[in-house]
């Protein structure tokens, strides 16, 4: 059985999601170890935003930036593209992350509190709160309960 390293590794997708990949890389720089950013094909600037916002916010960490180029719409493409990516992870702990996804970095459901819970070794899953963008970076549903529904507030951003 492979060992792994301890720590959180982020397997971050991304296909066409260049304005998103700033906030959602800084929702979650501080909880993670590593990050392994894959881009499935795309056609704008994904792929220079990831290497701008590693060598301005994660320099000191692990940040693989890898491509897939099959269609992950097509038959087992997209399970394929995830086994990729976990192959290129180190840490015990992995989490799936899109690109259209920002944490919540405050309150209860906090991706803070994933270090803390991995710490106490009496979890076998985690989940934390986050927010799906839709349209533009400062436009998104919570759909955590305690949380406004539209809005940028709570989101650890202020």
């Amino acid at each position: 059985m492979e060992t792994r390293s301890p720590g959180i590794s982020a397997l971050v997708r991304c296909k066409d999601e260049e304005d998103f990949i700033y906030l959602s890389l800084l929702s979650i720089k501080d909880s993670v170890d590593e990050i392994i950013f894959i881009d499935n094909a795309s056609c704008d600037d994904s792929i220079n935003e990831a290497k701008r916002f590693r060598d301005s916010h994660f320099k000191n960490k692990r940040f693989v930036l890898d491509s897939y180029d099959r269609d992950t719409s097509v038959g087992d493409n997209l399970a394929e593209m995830n086994n990729y990516a976990l192959s290129k992870t180190e840490g015990e702990w992995i989490f799936k992350w899109d690109v259209d996804t920002i944490a919540q970095t405050k309150g209860d459901n906090s991706l803070y509190k994933i270090r803390e819970a991995i710490k106490r070794k009496d979890v076998d899953i985690f989940r934390f709160g986050y927010w799906n963008l839709w349209g533009d970076p400062f436009h998104f549903i919570s759909f955590n309960k305690d949380e406004p529904e539209y809005g940028p507030r709570g989101c650890g951003f202020e």
